[in-house]
């Protein structure tokens, strides 16, 4: 390397930022708290899911049961998009005004 630099203490990393920085970088730890929560939630479809397949269940149930637990996946998978492109919008955002910042 050219320079061989100090690290940086962590809080030194936010100091180009503003108050925009500051709500676009807690937005994005929700939103990925967020997502990372709705991730849990695939086990209710999944339960759904094997159950639905008992020896047992008659061949409209299986239907009826696959089909409630498709839905739960594609909702839970539409969360889990919004929450994921939300906070990495944030943070791509930040970051792109925190480097315009920087080499001003």
């Amino acid at each position: 390397m050219k320079d061989d630099l100090p690290p940086v203490k962590f809080w030194k990393l936010f100091r180009f930022a503003d108050k925009l920085d500051y709500v676009l970088l807690v937005l994005g730890f929700i939103c990925a708290v967020g997502n990372g929560v709705s991730l849990i939630f695939y086990a209710n479809p999944f339960g759904q899911l094997t159950q639905a397949f008992a020896p047992d269940a008659s061949k409209d149930m299986i239907v009826e049961e696959t089909k409630k637990a498709v839905f739960g996946f594609l909702i839970n998978a539409a969360v889990v998009f919004i929450n994921s492109w939300i906070s990495q919008a944030c943070w791509s955002i930040s970051s792109e005004r925190q480097t315009i910042k920087c080499r001003k």
